[in-house]
């Protein structure tokens, strides 16, 4: 089986340079579907950040084909690279990751995050035929995660597809990635992806950008699967993507200023609480949101006096170097080495991961992006449906990395951010 995924990577790979358009629609599907890239070819086994180089060649010869010369339209991801830029000019005044391993890290989230969404939408500039090709790509991407997480209901908390990938990519999968399955009242799943926590993540993205596409696909379709990605977000045994999807609906309705949908809202969501109430499982899990004890309710995670007992934690870690906090990924460094922390444990908040690696600077920086990311938009197209869309995107995003961490979540976010740019067509065909 590691044979045969090698060979689709490369099968993937070649279509980067035989048919642009169509490799870069394999290459989203195998994003999202498979969670581990694995090139073994002649005994080099090659790595995500190979595949991106590729890509970036193949686009500048597809482009000089098109164009006689290469003009990158970077406009849409300004905000993400003056993030990247930041982090870098920060390393020097941060002591407490090593250099070689901060700048590996670097280099690999800046590879990973911004190669595949940039030559995405430079290609839907040229090429209008990749906007639908990605469109009923990540359509039937989100059928599948979907459909295989409902069917994962019935196998109590086993995932027979993500162990396998593991196993044939000689990876390690720790209980606690899917849960203590004893510990909770509902089991964990994680669909395609290798922790429950990415599960969640995409759920809210995907259900943001599907209602972006109402207008251009039957809207029963939309509707009907948002419905079962809500009952996935319900039923995935994890308390974030519940929260963070209310908070973003009712986010939406609030910059719409329809008063009819959140009355609609709120009767839904008390209709909905007398039905958890009866349901001991979930109404344990929404319980346990607020609860200080989680063995009162028999469901793990952090309650909101433990977050506060976390931040408070948080600023003792970083009293010496809360400028420009301990370095690059440091909360991912010291997990590598000590597991868990004593007090922050996983580092369940994006505001203890922001400030732990780089203090307030860092903080200002994250704030900074997301400001220009959205006036950005705005600026661009002037259209205030697609900066509502983006912006609630953004909104789901930040919400469930304030609730749980973030662990590589900015990659997922930024490709649907591109999808919504596509579909919005801004400047496509023009020159700048």
């Amino acid at each position: 089986m590691a044979f045969i995924q090698s060979w689709l990577t490369i099968i993937i790979l070649v279509a980067f340079f035989v048919k642009l358009r169509i490799g870069l629609v394999l290459y989203l599907a195998y994003f999202f579907l498979v969670p581990y890239f694995n090139i073994n070819f002649l005994g080099i086994s090659l790595s995500w950040n190979f595949a991106n180089i590729l890509l970036l060649i193949a686009f500048v010869i597809d482009y000089y084909k098109h164009h006689g010369k290469v003009r990158l339209d970077l406009r849409p991801f300004y905000p993400f690279i003056f993030f990247y830029v930041m982090m870098l000019i920060m390393m020097p005044f941060q002591e407490f990751v090593p250099t070689d391993i901060a700048l590996n890290s670097w280099r690999a989230n800046m590879m990973t995050n911004l190669v595949l969404p940039i030559v995405m939408w430079n290609v839907s500039r040229y090429d209008p035929k990749i906007i639908r090709y990605s469109r009923n790509c990540m359509i039937i991407v989100i059928i599948v995660i979907v459909i295989y997480g409902i069917f994962l209901l019935t196998l109590n908390g086993l995932n027979p597809y993500v162990y396998f990938m593991a196993q044939i990519n000689n990876a390690e999968l720790r209980e606690a990635q899917f849960g203590e399955q004893m510990a909770r009242l509902i089991i964990k799943i994680s669909s395609v992806f290798t922790h429950p926590m990415i599960f969640g993540l995409f759920l809210g993205l995907a259900m943001v950008y599907l209602y972006s596409l109402k207008d251009k696909i039957k809207p029963l379709f939309v509707y009907l699967l948002m419905f079962f990605i809500v009952v996935c977000i319900f039923l995935c045994g994890i308390r974030t993507p519940i929260g963070a999807m209310f908070l973003t609906v009712f986010f939406y309705l609030l910059m719409l200023r329809r008063i009819k949908p959140m009355i609609y809202v709120a009767v839904i969501g008390f209709i909905g609480y007398i039905i958890i109430e009866n349901i001991p499982e979930l109404s344990a899990t929404i319980d346990s949101i607020f609860i200080k004890d989680s063995r009162q309710t028999n469901v793990e995670g952090s309650s909101i006096d433990m977050r506060m007992e976390q931040l408070n934690g948080c600023f003792r870690e970083i009293q010496d170097c809360l400028i420009f906090g301990k370095g690059y990924e440091w909360c991912g460094y010291y997990m590598s080495i000590h597991d868990l922390h004593p007090v922050l444990l996983a580092f369940e908040s994006l505001i203890f991961v922001v400030l732990c690696n780089s203090g307030i600077v860092g903080l200002c920086v994250w704030v900074i992006t997301f400001v220009w990311l959205f006036r950005g938009v705005y600026r661009m197209n002037k259209n205030v449906n697609v900066t509502l869309f983006v912006i609630t995107l953004a909104v789901y995003y930040i919400a469930y990395s304030t609730i749980t961490g973030e662990y590589g979540y900015m990659k997922y976010f930024i490709i649907f951010y591109t999808l919504l740019l596509m579909e919005s067509k801004i400047f496509i065909g023009r020159e700048h």
